[in-house]
């Protein structure tokens, strides 16, 4: 950028409190993979390990094989219908939580290339357009978490109503859960705790693909305007403008990667 232009240097910095994270558009998403033990951003510590080890045979290994036992304790067609499906959504659950946890280190330096691509020059009205969509897939993802949670307390709620006759899920348990009602309300609650943790990695799963996508999407749509921006300009010199075309190569290259 050449020095005889104050006026655009002005426009295209990235003063400190004018300053872009897109990181900040994952932050509910990744609140929620906390739960699961898997910290993106930052060292995998031991205790981080510990958590995921626990929430894995909670929720993938004894949550997740209380359906498949239950399976053998169906009387009837209907019964299997019901427990059918929790099956194959654990089942996915757990898949995905393997996909993720080996793409970590993955998602980890595609943050650091979009650090990179939010230092990058921008105007006021990109900067704008960006904040935008990082706010855009704070809401959806919060939206989705909330929505995932608040559906399966419908079960819950359901099973409160039920006067102890039923869960809010069809799951094998090692004891009459039905005996008395301190058996009861302590087996919902269990059961309660641990379906709201898949619900956690659920919006965790199905989310977190699509929001980088939407973000590198407007990075790309920006990169695309600067591209549109370079012409010929007698306040720069031949090298400066064509150091301007080969950083817009660099951050498109980023993108595709």
């Amino acid at each position: 950028m050449s020095p005889k232009n104050p006026k655009l240097l002005f426009h295209l910095k990235n003063p400190p409190e004018n300053k872009i994270d897109s990181i900040q558009a994952f932050g509910v998403v990744y609140f929620t993979l906390k739960f699961q033990g898997m910290v993106i951003p930052g060292d995998y510590r031991l205790r981080h390990k510990i958590c995921a080890a626990i929430n894995f045979i909670l929720i993938n290994i004894c949550y997740y094989f209380s359906f498949i036992i239950q399976l053998f304790y169906v009387d009837n067609l209907k019964e299997l219908l019901e427990n059918v499906p929790m099956n194959l959504s654990v089942t996915a659950c757990t898949i995905k939580f393997f996909v993720i946890l080996r793409l970590r280190p993955s998602l980890i330096e595609i943050n650091k290339k979009l650090e990179r691509l939010d230092s990058r020059p921008m105007t006021d009205k990109q900067k704008d357009q960006l904040r935008r969509v990082i706010n855009f897939c704070r809401l959806i993802s919060l939206s989705a978490t909330v929505f995932y949670m608040v559906g399966n307390l419908t079960y819950t709620l359901a099973a409160a109503l039920s006067h102890g006759t039923k869960l809010a899920f069809a799951s094998w348990f090692p004891y009459d859960w039905g005996k008395n009602a301190f058996r009861f309300w302590g087996t919902l609650f269990i059961q309660t705790m641990l379906q709201q943790q898949v619900a956690l990695e659920d919006a965790a799963n199905d989310f977190l693909a699509v929001l980088y996508l939407i973000l590198l999407s407007a990075h790309l749509q920006i990169i695309m305007e600067r591209f549109a921006n370079i012409h010929y300009d007698p306040e720069k010199t031949e090298e400066e403008s064509f150091q301007e075309f080969i950083e817009c190569l660099e951050d498109h290259r980023i993108i595709m990667e």
